[in-house]
């Protein structure tokens, strides 16, 4: 998912850039910690949201009877599954028996 987003490079490309040391070692080694920092405060930022968002609506859909909503609930996890860049049918955390309900 990291791959398609676009930002990523801008991410990467400025952490490599803002770290620094006298050594060469110690420079490779403070660029990769600092990149690796980035990186997850980026994930965190843009994709954080999205697993949380899928749980909660995975949670809703267990306990929601009407057939309406169970599709409309199963198109926004469907919504935040592209967001996040994954290819899915769906999640293995909805059961069968619901998927077949709708």
């Amino acid at each position: 998912m990291w791959a398609t987003d676009p930002s990523i490079n801008e991410v990467i490309t400025s952490a490599w850039r803002s770290a620094s040391s006298l050594d060469v070692v110690g420079n490779l080694l403070l660029k990769i910690e600092t990149c690796s920092a980035e990186l997850q405060r980026w994930d965190e930022e843009h994709f954080g949201k999205a697993q949380l968002e899928i749980r909660k609506l995975e949670t809703l859909i267990t306990q929601t009877r009407a057939v309406h909503q169970r599709k409309a609930i199963l198109g926004e996890i469907c919504e935040w599954r592209k967001r996040e860049g994954v290819n899915f049918y769906i999640n293995r955390a909805i059961n069968k028996e619901s998927c077949i309900q709708i």
